[in-house]
């Protein structure tokens, strides 16, 4: 397939509340969003959002990076191979994480909507249709918030791990695990 461009949109999106982690409390998140444009007309999305206070790369990094990739691949012919893609962005050892997962997020998008399939089918033809949505645990009171999202129905939590020491991160897991119960999931 061949590019035809490449757009960036920045985004910021303030949160209802703060997210609170063990490191900072996030009160907006920002990022960038990619939109690979197809010759054909189709177009594949993707996105750029290190993660402050967890990602090694800053936002400002990884807008640059962005831009001069997004030079380089307008008007070049891409593969509409997921490995082939995913060794484009390994050959470009300079550029960060969030920079290399976005691009590859946009052009393997890109490609599924070549092939007139969803990006998961295009991954993965016995991928799933959908996917619990979960309850994020992070800092503060784990158990009223456990709580609270077992009563608005959650089966499914997460919680950020490594930015602790371990044995603390181990008893958080530990907690939320005896919380939630054997039947539930945690990420």
């Amino acid at each position: 397939m061949r590019i035809a461009r490449v757009e960036i949109f920045e985004y910021v999106l303030p949160l209802t509340r703060p997210f609170v982690t063990a490191r900072l409390a996030m009160t907006e998140r920002r990022g960038l969003i990619l939109k690979a444009s197809s010759e054909s007309g189709r177009v594949g999305f993707g996105e750029i959002a290190p993660l402050e206070g967890f990602s090694r790369e800053l936002l400002s990094d990884c807008a640059e990076q962005a831009q001069s990739m997004a030079g380089k691949l307008t008007g070049s012919d891409v593969s509409e191979s997921h490995e082939e893609i995913a060794g484009l962005f390994a050959t470009h050892q300079q550029l960060a994480p969030s920079v290399a997962f976005g691009f590859e997020l946009a052009l393997c998008d890109l490609a599924a909507q070549e092939s007139n399939q969803s990006l998961a089918n295009w991954l993965r033809a016995d991928a799933v249709s959908g996917v619990q949505v979960n309850a994020v645990v992070s800092g503060g009171d784990v158990a009223s918030q456990v709580a609270a999202k077992l009563d608005q129905g959650y089966t499914t939590f997460k919680i950020k791990v490594g930015s602790r020491i371990m044995n603390d991160d181990i008893g958080s897991v530990q907690e939320i695990r005896k919380l939630i119960g054997p039947a539930r999931k945690l990420r």
